[in-house]
């Protein structure tokens, strides 16, 4: 899998989770260190790193408040073309599968629970993505609110 920040990137930009999944899991696998790992900042400024070079596309803006709470990170698009996106993440130590992806669609039931999709819409943006990110240790679970 493509584990650079572009690869990254455009799996996210181009909703695709299944890559998006693989890339991340395989950059953690591949440079992060397990004591890297011990609290959601780290995953928080790791995702806003792989997403800063989309400035050409996406101003991104990190625990910015919107509808009922504080999102943790949201791509708010240049052209209007491109999906505006959402990203709440979660960090657990020591978690099995099943709980890792409970995380992940809780992340998702929180977007839309609290409507941190309010600014995006107040931007005009139509089309929104949703990604709910946990991670333990090195293993990572997404989940979209259609899954």
């Amino acid at each position: 899998p493509q584990a650079s920040a572009i690869g990254i990137q455009e799996a996210v930009y181009t909703g695709n989770v299944e890559a998006l999944r693989e890339r991340l899991g395989y950059l953690l696998k591949t440079s992060v260190s397990y004591y890297d790992t011990a609290k959601e900042s780290f995953y928080h400024g790791l995702m806003l790193g792989l997403l800063a070079m989309t400035d050409d596309r996406y101003r991104q803006s990190s625990n910015g408040e919107s509808g009922d709470g504080r999102f943790d990170i949201c791509l708010i698009p240049k052209q209007q073309n491109l999906p505006g996106i959402l990203i709440e993440l979660k960090a657990e130590k020591k978690c099995t599968k099943e709980e890792l992806e409970k995380r992940a669609r809780d992340a998702i039931h929180q977007i839309e629970e609290k409507h941190y999709d309010e600014k995006l819409r107040q931007e005009g943006v139509t089309k929104i993505l949703k990604y709910g990110v946990a991670f333990s240790g090195k293993e990572v679970a997404i989940s979209t609110p259609t899954q």
